[in-house]
């Protein structure tokens, strides 16, 4: 973000255990091999060659990072001279990109249990992932924070989160805002559900990027001990149709760690939405005032559409 103000914000987590890649690749092998598939054939006439156009723009970014530099063709190369050009130019923009070729992926990482949860797609009978996320929301007693780009509540993810409110659990919610969103069916449904969530769940804040980026992080910590970083959305493509990914870290260390990040995206990223109280008129989505306002009325009529987000 120093290069560029509207980069995403997401979230990835590095894992060195065999245990987890043998998790992983049974979870790939599951969806792409023992469920539907078809396979990939070459083009039978292809004008257009972009192999060497590819391996250009590796060696590029490579370059780059590596020595601050901008890579000079080789002969066999001419053919990309175009495409250099431009990616130098753009490469020339990230001034703090060539402190990659230092970054260390291991440096304060943390030794934990770790598990991986497998959903398939709609072709498939797997979902790992539902189910658990219930079970460490009703498993609970202090704190939730949710951290998500697309919120639009299933019935059975709302009524875990109003069991957790009503045992005193506090919840916190960190989604888009129609402000930074590229989804408007998403947006226009959280334009009427908003109020209900904060009015039947009263233990719960929700805080909206309000800046230039996009949140695209998926992210849940349970009681300052768990979290879970993965693919799934708190909607229904990602419960009932995607095919889902997410790593649960049982480590107080990496916990305190993810929750910092969300705290600071709140201050520094977010509004809250609020209910109207005495003088108080509130805080919601409309009041981003986007330009798209009349679209996100308009789809928000469409309750049917609920269910396909």
């Amino acid at each position: 973000t120093r290069d560029d103000p509207k980069a995403w914000r997401d979230c990835d987590v590095y894992m060195q255990s065999r245990e987890v890649g043998v998790q992983v690749a049974e979870a790939f092998e599951d969806e792409f091999t023992h469920l539907k598939t078809s396979g990939i054939k070459p083009d039978k006439i292809n004008f257009f060659e972009k192999s060497t156009n590819l391996d250009v723009a590796r060696k590029a970014m490579e370059t780059y990072m590596a020595t601050g530099k901008m890579y000079k063709l080789l002969p066999s190369e001419k053919k990309a001279a175009g495409l250099l050009e431009d990616m130098n130019e753009e490469l020339t923009i990230y001034k703090h990109m060539v402190d990659y070729g230092a970054f260390d992926l291991l440096d304060g990482s943390v030794t934990c249990e770790t598990r991986i949860l497998d959903k398939n797609s709609l072709s498939g009978p797997k979902n790992d992932i539902t189910d658990e996320l219930i079970r460490f929301v009703d498993g609970a007693r202090e704190e939730i924070l949710i951290q998500n780009s697309y919120i639009t509540l299933t019935t059975r993810a709302e009524a875990a989160l109003k069991r957790a409110s009503a045992r005193g659990v506090k919840l916190i919610l960190l989604t888009n805002s129609p402000a930074t969103s590229d989804s408007f069916p998403t947006e226009s449904m959280m334009l009427v559900d908003w109020k209900r969530y904060l009015a039947e769940i009263p233990n719960a804040r929700i805080f909206a990027f309000a800046g230039k980026r996009q949140l695209h992080a998926k992210v849940f910590v349970f009681d300052r001990k768990v979290a879970i970083v993965g693919t799934y959305n708190l909607d229904p493509l990602s419960e009932q149709v995607n095919s889902e990914l997410v790593a649960v870290m049982k480590s107080p260390e990496f916990s305190a760690e993810v929750r910092s990040w969300i705290f600071t995206d709140i201050r520094n990223e977010s509004k809250e939405y609020r209910l109207p109280s005495g003088t108080d008129k509130g805080f919601g989505p409309a009041d981003f005032k986007p330009k798209n306002l009349w679209l996100l009325q308009f789809l928000s009529k469409m309750r049917w559409l609920r269910p396909l987000l």
